[in-house]
């Protein structure tokens, strides 16, 4: 743990990085599996 940051930053950085990362996998999948529709979104 680097003391010479703040803990929260540490914190917000690895929940950004962790969402950038789920959010490509998550494009990749819906690409792979809907590839003849590219503007459509599911809805949450």
């Amino acid at each position: 743990m680097p003391t010479r940051s703040p803990p929260y930053t540490a914190v917000f950085t690895h929940h950004f990085t962790c969402v950038n990362c789920i959010s490509k996998i998550l494009c990749k999948k819906f690409s792979f599996i809907i590839p003849k529709k590219p503007n459509t979104y599911p809805t949450i």
